[in-house]
């Protein structure tokens, strides 16, 4: 018996021996890797390894609210990181302040990394101050309330600039916040549990601005829903600047269906707008509902290879994504249909568009006709959504698929992505898998939205419901999606803009939507987040000149220069515009008055598009003088809003 029990003490030393040393091998890989390439370590607290076990304080059960990086760093790990809440909770301890010294402050900046382990699905924001100044908002997704749905975890990331950092000491705090319209009934759902976070200076220029994660944004413009006609031509620049997608390589869905008649009149001249605009396109042309397999092999018969192939011959340059299928089990398409368009595109759509990637279909998980009937299911004998039917629903039948493509894909509307069966986020989960940085695969999303039917949650208590369900569907894409593309610009309930008898209007008569009349439409939502986060190019070095008056207050300035980007494949599409704009994160009114510093002294040439609803009231000419290379712009904003200017150096002396 007592040589029993020795032999179960040695198993047991040799396992914590063996987590030991595994646990010195992850250390030792992080540290490598951060003291090598463009970035090097400046702390970290916590250990990268999927647990905030290390943290001696639940999140709910501390009121700790300082932490000195200096005094932790003197301690053995085991007991400097027991001194730490695993997270934060905004009803119990909403901020925590990390405070540490700086000797020679980087000349190039800093990147404020952290893990987060575990989120509900209210969408959490963590605000980021530093030494008083608002650096960011962090957009934190989570799965920790939904029953069935597996944990997800995932980095989140902040570039500061030079401009918030001193010599000596200097002061990080971070605060959970609620959504914008929100009331403290709110508090009780927002809380985060993070496993390490960690500052990095940066021993290059930065070439990204990173804020949260590195996303782009998009919509689809056309006309009555399919037509990419002369009148969306005509808009698509106007929409897309004042949407604040345009110049930074966002995406658009953009590809006209092959049962649809006159539907690609215009394509050619669209595509050629998007390159100008230095946009990117997501095509989805082949219309399966009809279409037949060669028997034997079960692929695309010579009609639909050869429609595809001339789709990608005439437009090919101007595509880069390729969208198999839309919604494939709510209109009852068949997996096999699927999986022949994906191998052919995966086969030989390269060879006529070697940049081109390959996006799964628009899934929409339906499950089987006797679970949920679908469109066009009850044509067939028996009822079936899709064939087999329901294998849209299944995550075994959609990793067939997702074997052969870049992407992939999941719509959302309300809330739905947070669904335990049906939600994008958690059956993409089960069909690509996850890990400590999020999904295992990019993520595109074809479409995602509200209705003027969708409210927010009553139980967060928002002031303006069906404002907040458009609000927090986006922050939820920032925090789990790659590229997430708005259902539709003008499509009735679900538009960005208002129609005229079910068409475009004209520029001039350009105005937003409004679901509520008195509540913030979606379109404004749209723009505060896309000139947020979706604006890239190498970022200008910015200096706040009020910040005595913008202490402790959320208001967000980003500036890029689009010149750097690389050009479109394909099309050779770029832009030389530099963006800069300026984003309320607050309820109230606030002001920013800030000193940019331009790639050029001289004259600068462009618009500044303003908070109003009304295009032709938005948009504003404007001559900047930087005649030193420096010049100041003055942000006044109401609550939520945003402002942008696009500008271009100007052929004209001073």
């Amino acid at each position: 018996m007592n040589r029993m029990r020795r032999r179960k003490k040695a198993g047991k030393g040799w396992l914590l021996l063996g987590l030991f040393l595994l646990a010195l091998v992850i250390v030792v890989f992080w540290y490598v890797r951060d003291q090598s390439g463009d970035r090097e370590l400046v702390w970290r607290i916590g250990m990268q390894d999927g647990s905030a076990a290390e943290f001696g304080k639940e999140v709910k059960a501390t009121d700790i609210r300082t932490v000195n990086v200096d005094q932790l760093l003197k301690l053995e790990d085991d007991l400097a990181w027991a001194t730490i809440p695993s997270g934060l909770s905004r009803s119990i301890n909403a901020d925590l302040e990390v405070s540490f010294a700086l000797n020679e402050p980087s000349p190039h900046g800093y990147r404020f990394r952290i893990g987060i382990v575990q989120a509900p699905s209210s969408i959490p924001q963590l605000a980021v101050f530093m030494n008083g100044q608002f650096a960011g908002m962090l957009q934190i997704a989570g799965t920790a309330d939904v029953s069935g749905a597996d944990r997800f975890a995932n980095e989140y990331e902040l570039d500061l600039s030079t401009d918030l950092i001193r010599d000596g000491n200097n002061t990080l705090r971070l605060e959970i916040v609620r959504c914008l319209y929100c009331s403290d009934a709110e508090d009780d759902a927002l809380w985060i549990e993070w496993d390490m976070m960690e500052l990095l200076s940066w021993r290059v220029q930065m070439k990204e601005s990173v804020h949260s994660r590195t996303v782009r944004m998009g919509t689809m413009i056309n006309d009555q829903q399919f037509f990419f006609n002369e009148q969306a031509v005509k808009v698509l620049p106007a929409v897309t600047e004042w949407l604040g997608i345009a110049y930074s390589r966002n995406v658009l869905r953009a590809g006209c269906p092959s049962n649809v008649a006159g539907s690609c009149s215009h394509m050619e001249a669209y595509y050629r707008t998007m390159a100008e605009l230095n946009l990117e396109a997501v095509a989805m042309h082949l219309y399966t509902g009809d279409l037949l397999l060669n028997e034997g092999d079960g692929t695309l018969s010579d009609t639909a290879a050869g429609q595809l192939r001339q789709y990608l011959e005439q437009y090919g340059n101007y595509v880069h994504y390729y969208e198999v299928d839309n919604e494939p089990g709510l209109f009852n398409r068949s997996k096999q249909v699927n999986l022949a368009i994906a191998n052919w595109m995966d086969d030989h759509a390269r060879k006529l568009a070697p940049h081109l990637e390959v996006v799964s279909p628009g899934w929409a998980y339906w499950p089987t006709y006797a679970e949920k009937p679908c469109r066009e299911g009850a044509n067939n004998d028996p009822p079936r959504c899709g064939e087999p039917d329901g294998w849209a629903g299944d995550a075994g039948h959609r990793k067939d698929i997702e074997e052969r493509t870049d992407w992939t894909n999941g719509h959302a509307y309300g809330r739905s992505y947070m669904d335990a069966k049906g939600g994008s986020l958690i059956e993409n989960m089960r069909s690509v898998g996850r890990d400590l940085s999020g999904l295992r695969k990019p993520m595109m999303v074809t479409e995602f939205g509200t209705s003027d039917t969708h409210t927010d949650p009553e139980v967060y208590g928002a002031t303006q419901p069906h404002a907040a369900a458009f609000d927090r569907i986006v922050r939820a894409h920032i925090g789990f999606a790659d590229v997430f593309i708005q259902h539709a610009a003008f499509y009735d309930a679900f538009a960005l803009f208002e129609q005229q008898d079910s068409h475009i209007p004209d520029v001039s008569e350009l105005r937003m939507h409004h679901t509520v009349e008195m509540e913030e439409p979606r379109a404004a939502i749209f723009r505060r987040y896309a000139l947020a986060y979706a604006t890239h190019g190498k970022p200008l070095l910015v200096e706040r000149m009020n910040k005595e008056e913008t202490r402790d207050r959320k208001m967000y300035v980003r500036a890029v220069d689009t010149s750097e980007l690389a050009p479109l494949p394909g099309s050779g599409g770029s832009s030389r515009k530099l963006l800069i704009q300026g984003v309320n994160f607050e309820e109230s009114p606030q002001r920013m008055q800030v000193r940019v510093h331009l790639p050029d002294p001289g004259l600068y040439i462009g618009k500044k598009v303003g908070a109003d609803h009304r295009y032709e009231e938005a948009m504003e000419d404007v001559v900047i003088d930087a005649g030193q290379g420096t010049a100041e712009f003055v942000m006044e904003l109401g609550g939520g809003a945003a402002v942008q200017w696009i500008l271009e150096k100007s052929s004209l002396q001073r």
